[in-house]
């Protein structure tokens, strides 16, 4: 749970999905709470840096609707090949792309 939101399992149909605004308002929150430039400069600030970077990969995955669902179904590793040649016009996320555009998200995985 890094950005503090509840988790999500794939199939539980008694948890609601995440709205975006809450990914964004709690990432917002977050990144002004961890930024490492409010950290001495030691140790602290690159624990802090570390968690920051942690932190922009989650929210990266969270605020694309393919990246999301290739995570919430088959975890990291799925993100990986997802975003592998990402704007190649045959590509893997250009085709859950299209169907997530398209409405068809339950159809994309």
């Amino acid at each position: 749970a890094v950005l503090n939101l509840p988790q999500s399992r794939a199939g539980d149909e008694k948890q609601q999905p995440v709205s975006d605004d809450k990914i964004r308002d709690s990432y917002k929150r977050l990144s002004r709470l961890l930024h490492p430039d409010k950290r001495p400069p030691g140790k602290e600030r690159e624990d802090a840096q570390e968690l920051f970077i942690e932190m922009q990969h989650a929210y990266e995955i969270l605020e694309d609707p393919p990246l999301r669902q290739a995570y919430d179904y088959f975890g990291h590793s799925a993100v990986t090949l997802v975003r592998h040649n990402k704007y190649a016009p045959n590509s893997l996320y250009r085709n859950l792309s299209s169907l997530h555009d398209d409405g068809k998200s339950s159809e994309a995985l």
